[in-house]
Order: C-alpha cells, then structure tokens, then sequence
C-alpha cells in the first residue's frame, strides 16, 4: 500500500505542471482533467455530531481512494482504513471528481453525541459548490452494518433497506450515543467535471433551509423568471421582437440550473451529455438574440457568417461529444465547453465592435456579455484544479448572471428610449414634408379649381339632362322587374298546385301498390306490379325535383355518392318509357359499352332523372323513326385507376331544333319555340333542371340537332367504379338484417338525459343482441368509464353539466390509456356539416342522426367492432406526441364528381344515404301544396296570385297527416317488444312531451333562452325516437330560434307546438288501433 502511495504522488503533478496543465486547460476548455490534490494524513478525525451544531462540512474529514482500474472492493477499502494506509485527504469542503468514469471510496467517521438521529447527507447545490452529477452511489455504515442507499449492489446486508434520494440529499439515521463509519462509493458521470460539497445536517434544519423562500437558489430562479417577464412586458408593450429570444435563453438557464442544483445523482445515462447540449442551446440563444438586439442585418455579411458558424459549431461539438467521443478521452468535456465560451467571447466582442459603429446599448451589452465569460472562466478554473474549488468559484458562472441581468435591462431600456427618441424625429420629418407637400397642392388645387368652375357650369346641365334620363330608365327597369317577379311567382304558383293535385291520387295508388306487393303475387304479377311502384317513385321524385328547381338555381343540390347497377338502371328507363314509345309507334332501344363497369359510384336517382327527361323529350318530339339511349366508355379522359369517363347520349329521329333556338334550349320556362309548346305541351323546365343536374355532378350537357332531321342529347361524367356487394346490401337490408346476431357481443354504455330516449335506445341495442349501460349525465358517463368495462359510448351531445363533447375530452385525457381510447360515438339532431366536423374536432369517432335509425345504429357498432371508425381516436403516444384526427368528408360539393380525386366518400356495406330524407329543407312555398287551394278548373294568373297572396298571409299551413307522425320508427320498435311495453313507452314520452312544452311556455313568458334552447333540443331529439315529425321540426326551429336570440319565432313556434303536440297523439292513438296508413 505504501508502495503504491509513494508511486502515486512520484507521478502526482507539481505545482509548475499543474500551471502548464491549467493554461493548456484553458486554451481547451478542459472541464474534468484532475482531481483534488490535498495534504494526506495516515487517518481523517472523526466528527462528533452535537446538539449545539445543525450542519458539518464532511471535506476536511473525508477519507478518500480514486480505485482508477476498478479493481478495489469494499472490503480491501474498510481494511486499508483500518489498517491505517495514507489517502488522499481535502483541503476544503468541495471535492473534485473529475470527468471520467472512476470510482471513489470516502470514509468519514463519525460518533452521534447529540439527540438527534434524523440526519441528511447532503451533496450540495450549485451555489455551495456542487456541479454535474452522479451516476452510481452506495453509501454504507460499516458499524451498524446500516446501507443507506446501493444503486451498484456492492452488499446484500439485509439490515436495511435500500432508501432514496431527496434531490441532492439522502436520509441517513444515526442512532443517539453511537458511533459510525460512513463508507461511500461514487461513480461521477462521464462527460464534464463533477464536484461534490458534502454536508451532514439535520433532517429540520435541511427542511428549513429547501423550504426557505429566500434561500440562495430560490432567488436565483425568481431572478431567471423576472427577466422572462420583463422580457415578455417588452415583447407585449414595446414590439421589441428580440425579447422573444432572450425569454428563450433565461428559459433554459432556469432548466438548466434547476436539473443541475436538484439532481446530484440520476439514472440516466446521458445527462452529463444532456447538460452539455442544453449549455450549447442556451450560448446559442445568446447568439442569436445578439444578432437581433444589436440588428445585425442582412448586409453584415461577415458578421452574419460567424454568427452563422459559431451556431453550427457549438451545436455538432455538443452532438458529437454527446453521440461520438469515448467517455474516457480528455476531448469529450473539451468538445462540450470550448465551443461555448468562445462562443460567449464571440458575443461580448461583436457587442463591442457595434458599439464602435453607434449601435444603441451595445457598450451595456457587451460589458453584460463580459461578466458573464469572467464567470465561466473563474468556474472553468476551480474545477481543473488551478483554483482550489470553493461554492463561490464553482458557481461564479451563475453569479456572473446578475451583473449580466442589470446590464441587459439597462441596454434594453436605453435602446427602447432611443429608437422611441428616433421615431418621434422620423415622425416630425414625415409630418414636415406631409405639410410642405400640402401646402404645394393646396396653390396648385386654387388655379385648378378657378377652371373647374367654369367646366362644372357647362356640364351641370348636361347632368340634368341625364338625371332625368336616369330616373326614366330605372322606372322602367323596376315595372320589367315587378313584371318578371309576377311571371315567377305565377309559375311557381303553377307548379306547386299541379304537384299537390297530383300527389295526393298518387299516394292512395302508392300505397296500395305497397300493400299489394305485401301478398302473394305471381312472378309476372308481381313484376307488373314492381313496374308500377318504379314508374310511381319516378313521377313522385320528378315532382319534387321540379318543387326543388328554386334550390337548384341557388347551387345547392345535394347528391348521393353510393353503389349502383348502371346496366340495370337503364334498363329500367327502357322498361318505363317503353310503353310511350309504343303508343307512339316508334321503337326504344338501349346500347351499351361492353367495356363500362357494371357497377359504379353516383347519384342514380339523379342520373335516371336526367335520362328520363331526356328520353321523355326525344319520344314526345318523334313521330317516325326511334329513340336510341347510348352509353359509351370514353378512355381517352381517364388519368387514375379506378375512375371511369362515361358517355351518355339520347338519339332521336324527331323534329330537330334550329340553331337559334337551340341558344334558348336550357332555359327554365322555355321550348324551342310557342308552336312546339302549343303542339306537344310541357313546362319547359325538364331540360333546365337536367343542365344543372349534369353540372352538379361534374359534367356538361350538350346537343347536336339539324332541324327536320333529328337531335341528340349528350353529356360527359367522371365517375369512380362501384362494388357489386355494396350495392346489393343496399337493396338487400330487410328487418331480418337487423334480427341477425352480431359478430360480438359489446358492452355499450348509452349516455342520454331524456328518460324515454333511454327506453327506446335500451330496446334498440338490446334487440342487436348487445348488453347496455344507461348514463343521465356527462358526470354519470365518465363515472361509470372510470368503474366499468366498456367496448363503445354512444353519447348524447346536448347534456346537462358537462356536455357530450366535454365528456369525450375527459375520456381522452385519462391515465388509462386503454379506457382513453374507447370508442365514442355522437347522437345529435344537429346534422349540418359545422356540427359534425365539431364532433369529430371533440375526438368523437362517429355521428348519429336523431331520430335514431336502427340500422344506422347497427352500422355504427359493426363499424367499432371492424375497426372501421369514421374519426379515429387520438390519444396520446409513448413518446408525448398526438396523432392528428383525419379530416373527414362530410358533404359531397358540386365540383366532387369533376374532380376524380376528389371521390373519398365511403359507402360501405349496409351504409345507404338516402338524399331524399336528409337534403336541406326547400323553401317552405314550395315544399307546402297545401298552401295553394285551387281547382284545376281555376289555373289561370289571377288564381295564381290569389293563391301566393293567400299564403303571404295565412298563419301556420295545415299540416298533412304524413308530415305529422312517421310511423316506421315504431313499426320496428313493435316487433321487437312486447305490446304493453310498447304501449307504456308511448304513454311515457307524451307525459315528457307535455311536461317540456310547458315547460317551455314557462320559459318563454321569463324570456330564459338558455332554457328554451336545452328544452328544446331534448324535445327535438325525443320525439324524433318516435317519429313525430311535425314536433321534431318544430322544436328544431325552436332551438335554432333560441341559438339566434330570435325570440319573435319562438313566441310563434311555442305557441304551435300543444297543437302539433295534440296531432301526433291523435296520429299515434290510430296507429295503435292499426288504422294508421302511411
């Protein structure tokens, strides 16, 4: 051992080398090269511990052994202490331990003569002289046989457990009147240099000192957020957008200094790397911020480029020391420190060089800049070993940092005040010149407006003359513009009582067809049949689609995107249209392209609409010859995979139209010419309404005639190419669909706060053969979420307390990710486009219209359990980073069908849309035929305007008895129930009904909008379960009329509402007697 001792200090530099060692230290920004060099004696002197004393530096009594090969046990160090070998001993309270991976044992004794034996060894902070951290401690009393704490497992004593670290401290025991010999084994971690302070104190007195608000590092870290928020004030009051960076660099001091000063030991592996690169970041903010606040511009192009340089370089110094050098080289804390300080020099030195140009503040900046190099290189100094290391030259750095904050609000403050100084000279210049400028114009204006006069005098009855003409024409435009008004209202007018007229025979046959189709038919009968109900569906869609031609105009026609049989669709306009070609004695024939898919994705109402009325026209306008329907496969359009050029075209034999009326052809109310509507009739809207038909999907239509010999219809459509499952699960759901097992059984929790509407959503999920969770609230919801097991949610959106969309939000933020992720889907009257996309913006991953559809409601399940959502579920990743929600396409526009890519609507299996339920309201005049009653004897003009006056001034229109109560919610609710219950649900939801119509009266008359909108809402929802239709819409309007504080239609809307209410309970009574027709 002696040996060894005495080889150890023949190498042991001397005091000439340690200077030539520091200045090369120096010059290289060497952070960790040797360690403490201290007087040694055989053995340190115990430390007895007594009541009068709180805290003892254990330095001076420190026993310490650097085991540079790893090879020393902690038996052999206790025997060498005890056998009395020499050791390095410290001078003072810090202890130096180098930048490298090497072990060091201390031993300090000590001997317990006071009463307390709650004692903490503490390793110091980094303004009493601790620096860098720790990354392997075992600390052991070898005379209790006590271990403190073992992150090496150098014993497997059993006496204690192994205990934890308090920040920089660790809890030590020490019993009253008894002695202990502390053994401590320290890896430092690689990279810079690491420097302890350790102290024993007791367990109050270290309490007191981390709980002291004005404690040394308290005040330092209240100084680093007092210059963000000066900075911050700066940024916000004065615009100086350089404070943004120098928040940026107190902010990573203050990260700096707090993971430094509260963590003397980690796990981590790479936080002495992690410190150097947060040092680098912060020199790097320094730089910057110095470009901005001296405004170092585009032109100081070599200023710019060591700026530019300095950054790049510090930050692949701090990297590769980081990811590259080996933890045992001296380049490692070199690369990580050298860059910096010069970096931190470059700063001071380019603050003064501008300073010497003018640049406001720039003396105050670099002083600031100075003080703070002085720090680190004091700092860099003692933990070399040139300097003996004490708390005040370990933590110069950061107490450079205060001179440095006084200097910067200076600087900050002078540099404000004068470019403030600045702006009022420039200002007063720009008002100097504005005036002169003034001055000029005003002499020139004066000669000028001498002339004017002169030329005003002229032409002042030349305007005369004009305003009179003026006044002449704008009268005439206004009689033309009253008189077309007139024409339009009488057409529309016109059209709504030919609509009502023939609607309503038209239902009666309908509905017997209906019926009829219901027994038991032969295969021809029921093909006649089935003939009559198509033919009926297309005269009921072509009358509403002429109501609708006012919606068409505006370009707002809604189109279906889902799955159909072209062939068959044709054929089926043959088939109708056949028997008018017959009676006409001309021929109706189809030729299709071989090579066109026979499935493909649109509108085919739509499209069989436009066919119709073109078919129609080319049979109406031919007398010899036939009609040929062509559709052809246009490939030279076709750019992507999956997306077809149809090409459709009406060939006729006909009459022909001319070239000047052709330029009129598309107009609405307008033929080729009078004779043509006197000979063959019509209204002339067909063509008009199928022009913008063809334009809505993508298209153009166009026609090539030669008059006497014929004409042909064409037009031109990209389409994407269907799928025949799809569209035969279109045709094909039937009830028995719905009565089918579901592939799993899912535990639903149904979150609604109407009473029947949890009924009714209980007997919907049950009849799907899944088990169900009722919740009232939002509260309730994420109390059961936090209880049970769940598969889905189907949440209420408009819910007392917490809404639905607040109650997803805290689903999404628990600590179980697996209950953060449940699938919620949302039930909402509000369909429109803003609602939906606010539903999935709240992390909703599905939406439901109310009233609820049962087979909306099994696709929604079937869709959670393929894992096929609408909206996926965001949730936070193991890395802290958020998926963003895909952006979903909700409403097809006009241009999606032009726009090949733009074709992303899903229609999957079983998922029909239906446009003809779902589409924006048409305006209320034309939808209502009840407004206008005429005989058809009586359809002239004045009928026509006594009918629109009528409805001007009538009150709320009758309603028919099919908008007052849709009776399919509850035909498929009766199959599945038992009658009574039925019975006893609708009885309950009249008695809800009732209560929230007065409850809404109430609310009306205490003019509580609040109130009126949630009531509202849950009325609309409710009696939509139900299919009270005329209800449900009132109380729509009702909510919409409460949202827009229009409380003039609420009054009016309230007040209708005990009558729809009375209706419906009337449609409901014949309905459960079954006398009820659709």
């Amino acid at each position: 051992m002696n040996a060894t001792f005495a080889q150890y200090r023949a190498f042991a530099p001397s005091k000439l080398m340690r200077a030539v060692i520091g200045a090369a230290v120096m010059l290289l920004c060497l952070s960790g090269s040797t360690p403490v060099f201290a007087q040694t004696i055989p053995l340190p002197n115990q430390i007895n511990l007594r009541d009068s004393q709180d805290s003892y530096d254990l330095g001076p009594s420190l026993f310490l052994l650097q085991d540079t090969e790893q090879g020393l046990s902690y038996d052999q160090v206790v025997a060498r202490y005890r056998s009395g070998e020499r050791a390095d001993m410290i001078d003072g309270s810090v202890v130096n331990l180098g930048s490298k991976p090497r072990a060091h044992w201390m031993i300090v004794p000590l001997s317990n003569d006071s009463w307390t034996e709650e004692w903490m060894l503490s390793f110091g902070g980094n303004l009493s002289g601790r620096l860098g951290q720790m990354g392997k401690i075992f600390v052991y009393d070898d005379i209790s046989r006590a271990r403190f704490i073992d992150t090496v497992n150098l014993t497997n004593n059993p006496y204690m457990a192994e205990g934890a670290m308090m920040g920089a401290a660790l809890p030590l025991r020490l019993p009253r009147g008894k002695q202990a010999l502390l053994v401590m084994y320290v890896m430092p971690e690689a990279g810079l240099p690491v420097l302890i302070a350790p102290k024993l104190v007791t367990a109050n007195a270290y309490m007191k000192s981390i709980n002291n608000p004005f404690s040394s590092s308290r005040l330092l870290v209240a100084g680093f957020m007092i210059m963000i928020g000066f900075f911050f004030g700066t940024v916000m009051f004065r615009r100086m957008w350089s404070s943004c960076i120098f928040m940026l660099y107190y902010a990573l001091l203050m990260v700096l200094f707090q993971m430094q000063n509260d963590m003397a030991f980690t796990k981590f592996p790479f936080a002495s790397e992690l410190t150097g690169i947060l040092f680098g970041l912060t020199v790097i903010a320094g730089i910057v911020s110095a470009g901005l606040f001296l405004d170092i511009r585009r032109f100081y192009r070599v200023q710019n480029k060591a700026m530019m340089g300095f950054v790049i370089g510090i930050l692949l110094a701090a990297l590769g020391a980081a990811f590259v050098v080996s933890d045992n080289l001296w380049a490692k804390p070199a690369m990580m420190m050298l860059p910096s300080f010069l970096g931190l020099i470059f700063i001071s030195l380019l603050g003064l060089a501008q300073a010497q140009s003018g640049k406001y503040a720039a003396y105050q900046f670099s002083i600031a800049w100075f003080f703070v190099v002085v720090g680190f290189f004091i700092t860099l100094l003692s933990t070399t070993g040139i300097l003996t290391p004490s708390p005040v030259l370990v933590g110069a750095f950061w107490l450079s940092l205060l001179p440095q904050a006084i200097l910067l609000i200076s600087a900050t403050v002078t540099r404000g005040i004068l470019a403030e100084r600045d702006e009022e000279l420039e200002q007063e210049h720009m008002e100097s010149e504005v005036e002169s400028i003034a001055l000029l114009k005003q002499s020139r204006d004066a000669s000028e407006n001498a002339r004017l006069l002169r030329v005003i005098e002229h032409e002042r009855q030349v305007m005369n003359e004009l305003r009179e003409r003026e006044i002449k024409q704008s009268e005439d435009m206004r009689s033309a513009r009253d008189l077309a008004d007139e024409a339009n209202r009488a057409k529309s007018a016109f059209l709504a009582v030919i609509s009502h007229e023939i609607r309503t025979p038209m239902s009666g046959i309908m509905g017997m067809v209906r019926l009829l189709l219901d027994t038991k038919l032969s295969k021809e009968q029921h093909d006649y049949a089935q003939t009559i109900q198509d033919s009926g569906d297309a005269m009921l869609s072509l009358l509403n689609d002429i109501l609708d031609f006012e919606k068409i105009e505006s370009g707002k026609m809604d189109l279906e995107h889902i799955d159909f049989d072209l062939p068959r669709l044709v054929q089926g306009v043959v088939t109708l249209m056949s028997g008018h070609a017959d009676a006409k004695g001309i021929t109706l024939k189809m030729d299709m392209d071989p090579a066109l898919p026979r499935f493909i994705v649109g509108d085919p109402v739509r499209l069989r609409q436009v066919m119709l009325n073109l078919v129609g026209n080319s049979i109406k306008f031919t007398e010899h010859g036939g009609v040929t329907i062509l559709v052809k496969r246009d490939q030279s359009g076709e750019q992507r995979q999956g997306i077809v050029r149809i090409r459709l075209a009406v060939q006729d034999t006909g009459v022909g139209i001319s070239r000047e009326a052709q330029k009129n052809l598309f107009n609405p109310f307008a033929q080729a010419d009078s004779s043509v509507s006197r000979r063959f009739g019509g209204t002339g809207l067909g063509l008009a309404i199928s022009q913008r038909l063809i334009e809505a999907m993508g298209g153009r239509i166009a026609i090539d005639s030669t008059e006497g010999r014929g004409s042909t219809f064409y037009f031109t459509l990209m389409v994407e190419e269907g799928s025949a499952d799809n569209a035969e699960t279109v045709r094909g759901m039937t009830a028995a669909a719905l009565a089918q097992k579901p592939d799993k059984v899912m535990r639903i929790l149904v979150v609604e706060d109407n009473e029947i509407s949890q009924k009714l959503m209980r007997e919907f999920v049950q009849r799907l053969g899944h088990d169900i969770t009722l919740a009232g609230s939002g509260e309730a919801a994420l109390e059961h979420v936090n209880k049970g097991t769940f598969d889905m949610v189907l949440m209420d959106v408009e819910l007392p307390g917490i809404s639905g969309m607040g109650a997803t939000k805290a689903i999404r933020a628990l600590a179980d990710k697996t209950k953060a992720s449940l699938p919620v889907v949302a039930m909402t009257g509000n369909v429109r486009d803003e609602d939906v996309h606010n539903c999935y913006a709240a992390n909703m991953n599905g939406h439901l219209a109310k009233p609820i559809d049962p087979q909306k409601l099994k696709e929604a399940i079937q869709k959670v359990i393929d894992n096929r959502l609408d909206n996926p579920v965001v949730v936070e990743e193991s890395d802290g980073e958020y998926r963003q929600p895909q952006e979903t396409e909700i409403k097809m526009s006009v241009d999606t069908l032009a726009a090949a890519s733009a074709l992303g609507l899903e229609s999957g299996p079983g998922q029909k849309q239906d446009s003809r339920k779902d589409v924006a309201p048409i305006r209320e005049l034309l939808l209502d035929p009840s407004t206008f009653q005429l005989d058809e004897d009586d359809l002239d003009m004045d009928s026509f305007a006594e009918a629109i006056t009528r409805h001007e001034k009538s009150g709320t229109p009758d309603t028919e008895a099919g908008s007052v109560f849709d009776s399919r919610m509850l035909n498929g609710l009766r199959d599945g129930m038992n009658p009574d219950a039925v019975n006893k649900l609708i009885e309950e939801m009249f008695e809800k009904t009732d209560q929230i119509v007065t409850d809404l009266t109430a609310a009306v008359s205490a003019n509580e909008i609040q109130i009126m909108g949630a009531r509202a809402h849950e009325l609309k929802g409710m009696a939509g379960n139900f299919g009270l239709v005329e209800v449900s819409k009132l109380a729509e309007k009702a909510e919409r009329a409460a949202k827009e504080h229009t409380t003039e239609d609420l009054d009016m809307i309230v007040e209708a509402l005990p009558q729809a209410c009375k209706r419906a309970h009337n449609a409901m009574t014949l309905w459960q007697k079954g006398e009820w027709l659709d």
